[in-house]
């Protein structure tokens, strides 16, 4: 099961609904109710046979050993789990979808290029933290749509609130300064993780001290993961540097996004620059790679660790830009309001 779970370019798994790591979680969870149901009913059990037996016969010693089983072997899964989920992939992204047509993927319509400096966040004064992304181009901009949710226990969220937050007109903004142009029309392949004990509640675009177009992450500190309350004073922004790297361009012979087969997984590295290409005539622009407009919602929904955007496709093939996730797992939240070593939400 673990090796089936493992996401790379030559196992290219694409019926995942979340992270490697969390299906690994998941799937114990699953373990753990059926161990429950197993204690309850062999109790239940003792208990009506104690009952109807003549003479009366008193199974408490049964019912012990059978406690002392399910201790046993919950604290054997236990110990699997922490042995091996940070072997497992906390990113998640989608693959291609089955059918390749315009309502999955959007393209720049005008000879130049823009990104939107406007951050997208979440309502963090009522609790609500980022839980999808979507990477789409509005009125010819690039910019980031999210999803967002209530955070409760366990750093999970009421999916039943969950709502996308809509991404106006990037032209109508007061600020001039929030479209820009992409600096020699490069755009950096970048992942983030929050800091420890935090959960993502914005992204947007940034230029960094290179001049050279990246991503941000807003994060807010978890104070209870009980109750699921935020420290919203304590929220900030961050970035990371990387050392330079040989930026990717596209071949001679490269066709279009949409008239060559896509490889649907990422094919480089964080923090590499992905150097875009117009491959239309005169007034007609053709920029690659596409966007690709697909929801990255990892199911069950809840909280998320970092984000990211990714490019899908190789050097003959425009390609796709696409957002990444990263969700939480029990290691990165153990210290967060909880008593014991391990925890695991059923």
């Amino acid at each position: 099961f673990y090796t089936a779970l493992e996401r790379t370019k030559y196992h290219k798994v694409c019926h995942l609904k979340t992270s490697p790591q969390q299906a690994f979680l998941e799937l114990f969870k699953i373990i753990m109710k059926a161990e429950m149901r197993t204690l309850e009913l062999g109790n239940y059990a003792y208990a009506i046979k104690s009952m109807v037996s003549k003479p009366f016969e008193n199974h408490t010693v049964e019912a012990y050993l059978l406690q002392d089983v399910f201790y046993n072997r919950t604290q054997y899964y236990a110990e699997v789990i922490q042995l091996n989920i940070h072997r497992l992939s906390s990113k998640y992204f989608v693959c291609n979808p089955q059918s390749r047509n315009p309502d999955t993927f959007k393209k720049f319509e005008k000879k130049t290029p823009l990104v939107s400096l406007t951050p997208q966040e979440s309502d963090i004064k009522n609790g609500k933290v980022i839980v999808g992304l979507q990477l789409t181009i509005v009125f010819d901009v690039l910019t980031f749509q999210i999803m967002q949710a209530p955070l409760i226990s366990n750093f999970y969220v009421n999916a039943t609130q969950s709502e996308w937050i809509k991404t106006y007109n990037q032209h109508s903004l007061a600020n001039n300064n929030t479209v820009v142009e992409p600096y020699h029309w490069k755009l950096m392949m970048k992942e983030l993780t929050v800091p420890e004990n935090t959960v993502l509640t914005g992204i947007g675009f940034r230029y960094d001290s290179k001049n050279q177009l990246d991503i941000q992450l807003k994060y807010t500190p978890v104070l209870n993961a009980t109750t699921g309350e935020l420290d919203v004073l304590a929220s900030g922004w961050m970035a990371e540097r990387h050392d330079a790297q040989m930026t990717k361009e596209f071949s001679t012979k490269v066709k279009a996004s949409a008239s060559c087969e896509v490889d649907p997984f990422p094919d480089m590295p964080n923090g590499q620059c992905l150097l875009m290409k117009n491959l239309g005539n005169g007034h007609q622009a053709n920029w690659i790679p596409y966007v690709e407009t697909q929801q990255v919602v990892p199911q069950p929904m809840m909280a998320l660790s970092g984000a990211g955007i990714t490019h899908k496709g190789h050097d003959d093939c425009g390609g796709f830009l696409a957002p990444v996730t990263l969700t939480l797992s029990d290691y990165y939240t153990r210290s967060v309001g909880y008593e014991r070593e391990f925890t695991l939400d059923i």
